[in-house]
C-alpha cells in the first residue's frame, strides 16, 4: 500500500493508543475520511493539499492541520493526557 500521511496516536507517557477515532476534512470542510484506528498508527492516501485532522481517544479530542504531499510521506503523531 501506499501513503502519504502517517499519524501515531499516543498517551502522554509514549503508550501506544488503539480504538482512536479519526475524521478528516479538506479545505473547504467536507469530510473525506471516518474511522476508528485498530492500531496506532492511521495510514492515507490523499490528494495533495491541506486538511484538517480531529481525533478522540478516551473521549479526549486533538485538532490539528496536516499537509498531504504530492510525493513522500508526511508523518504526524498525536499525543493525549490519558488516564493509563
Amino acid at each position: 500500500e501506499t501513503y502519504n500521511v502517517k499519524v501515531l496516536f499516543a498517551a502522554s507517557s509514549g503508550a501506544y493508543l488503539s480504538d482512536v477515532n479519526v475524521t478528516l476534512e479538506d479545505s473547504t470542510g467536507k469530510v473525506v475520511a471516518e474511522e476508528v484506528t485498530e492500531g496506532p498508527y492511521l495510514f492515507a492516501q490523499l490528494p495533495a493539499g491541506s486538511y484538517h485532522l480531529k481525533a478522540t481517544a478516551e473521549g479526549i479530542s486533538k485538532e490539528i492541520a496536516i499537509k498531504a504531499p504530492g510525493a513522500g510521506t508526511r508523518n504526524y503523531s498525536l499525543r493525549f493526557q490519558v488516564k493509563e
